[in-house]
């Protein structure tokens, strides 16, 4: 549902590996201007498919920009790894995916290096903010509904507690045991991590831009503001969208998102 009436948008298509040699395809998709200003790598939500970027992503090759999407492994036209159920968290497999889309990226006649951003959309979001903040490669992060694996398994205990048990609440510090609990018993039982987005947001130093809609009731706009106050070692911007929801604020005000994420790619660019 996420692509009715947004066009399939037309690039080069390329196949490359993840850093663990997982086969994975993408397609590039040049600016539309004699000279590209940079490379925006697209990580699209969980369950979605590299043409999604016509949804988010539709006015930055005539702004200049080079688009590169791809298909994360399970998802789309790329493999997958044995025994691997892509969820909805961010997975160490997932930022395996986007290093090698960076490596990829990087081979591709006329890319500059050194001018390669990441944008995500909620899962691809944490896999985005993951992924910047081991690397040197990356010139700006622009997140839109991005969440914390932890807080949002948090929020959610917090939201049924009622309804399972006896009581409406429980002491803060069960919530805490309960959130690391969960994420170590899910990690044991698929066999890969589940990294920290407000730990990597901790030691991000790379320019981040991040969107959330007001009305988002997956992931409240409290979370997007306690994930951008964790972001303190990194130049950041905050555009919330007043009525919209999950993923919807493109779909909501597209001329004002448009705008910002120009705007903030090319002030990345100068500073």
């Amino acid at each position: 549902s996420a692509l009715i009436s947004y066009p399939r948008l037309e690039g080069e298509e390329l196949d490359f590996q993840s850093e663990d040699g997982i086969r994975l395809k993408g397609k590039f998709l040049r600016a539309s201007t004699p000279d590209a200003k940079g490379t925006v790598i697209f990580c699209q939500e969980a369950d979605s498919v590299m043409d999604s970027c016509g949804k988010y992503l539709s006015f930055l090759p005539p702004a200049g920009f080079n688009v590169f999407t791809f298909d994360f492994r399970g998802h789309g036209v790329s493999q997958n790894a044995a025994g691997y159920t892509p969820r909805q968290w961010a997975s160490s497999h997932e930022l395996y995916d986007l290093f090698g889309a960076m490596d990829a990226v990087k081979s591709v006649r006329g890319v500059d290096p050194g001018r390669i951003f990441l944008m995500g959309v909620s899962r691809g979001a944490a896999v985005a903010i993951c992924t910047a903040s081991i690397s040197n490669d990356i010139r700006g992060i622009v997140t839109d509904s991005g969440f914390s694996t932890k807080w949002l398994l948090n929020d959610y205990m917090r939201k049924w507690t009622g309804v399972i048990l006896p009581v409406k609440r429980l002491p803060t510090w069960v919530y805490w045991i309960l959130e690391d609990t969960g994420v170590f018993a899910s990690e044991m039982k698929v066999q890969c991590r589940f990294p920290s987005v407000e730990k990597a947001l901790r030691t991000l130093k790379t320019p981040i831009l991040m969107i959330h809609g007001q009305k988002d009731a997956y992931v409240s706009s409290k979370h997007a503001r306690k994930l951008y106050d964790y972001a303190r070692r990194a130049p950041k911007k905050l555009l919330e969208v007043p009525d919209a929801r999950h993923n919807e604020s493109v779909l909501i005000a597209p001329d004002l998102y448009a705008k910002t994420v120009v705007e903030f790619l090319e002030d990345a660019l100068r500073n």
